[in-house]
């Protein structure tokens, strides 16, 4: 006979790279953009994969406009970085995990308070990061609230520099299963029109099915044991 046997792969979660920690100082605390123009829009489009964390975590551009994280939505940091292109030496200094939720009435990804591109200059750049399903931290430590002992436990801290991380507990029990997405959009500048940002996002988990076939032919008497299976160089974490 065959014995279908599914087990969840944990993958190492340093989802967004970044760089070491840093305090603000006086120069990044001023470099956020003045004037207002065009609002900072959002849109988004995960791709439902094969590969995916778990039924309940089956994370979809749907799903997060109606579905199971329409009250999640995602999270977004932005990089304000004035003429110059995005380097790992600033902080998130113009959105800090902003939590973007599907808004059903005007059908669009909202937020607040709204952001605008800035238009002190014809060519400000902005850098843009993007996680979901979005989760509430305590901005000074980047760690989640409530009680978190695995999925999305936390993020980095506001005062970080480079791009943001992501920390990530899995479970073996895949009705509770985050698939955890992420996605970005480097040095963009103000629209000539009303573009939003848009992120592709991609699936950062995935899951292992293992089958196990006889090499020879079997009749209906008997039985086949399976002591152990083991994997190694996976992590939990």
């Amino acid at each position: 006979m065959i014995r279908h046997i599914t087990i969840l792969m944990a993958v190492a979660m340093m989802v967004l790279l970044g760089g070491g920690c840093a305090e603000v100082n006086e120069a990044q605390q001023s470099a956020q953009p003045k004037g207002e123009s065009e609002a900072v829009g959002f849109d988004v489009y995960t791709q439902r994969t094969k590969t995916r964390a778990g039924t309940a975590g089956d994370l979809t551009t749907s799903g997060l406009q109606t579905g199971t994280h329409k009250n999640d939505g995602f999270g977004v940091f932005a990089y304000y970085t004035g003429e110059n292109s995005y380097d790992e030496n600033i902080v998130p200094n113009f959105m800090y995990n902003q939590q973007v939720k599907y808004k059903s009435s005007a059908s669009v990804f909202d937020y607040s308070p709204i952001k605008y591109w800035p238009n002190e200059k014809g060519n400000d750049h902005i850098s843009f990061f993007a996680y979901a399903p979005w989760v509430p931290v305590d901005a000074t430590t980047g760690a989640a609230t409530g009680d978190k002992t695995y999925g999305i436990t936390g993020v980095s801290r506001n005062t970080f520099t480079g791009a943001p991380i992501v920390n990530y507990i899995a479970t073996t029990d895949l009705s509770k299963g985050v698939d955890l997405c992420w996605g970005n959009q480097l040095n963009k500048q103000k629209p000539t029109d009303a573009s939003k940002v848009n992120f592709n996002l991609s699936h950062s988990l995935a899951k292992l099915n293992v089958q196990v076939k006889s090499s020879i032919a079997l009749d209906g008497n008997t039985k086949i044991y399976i002591r152990s299976i083991s994997f190694s160089g996976f992590t939990m974490k």
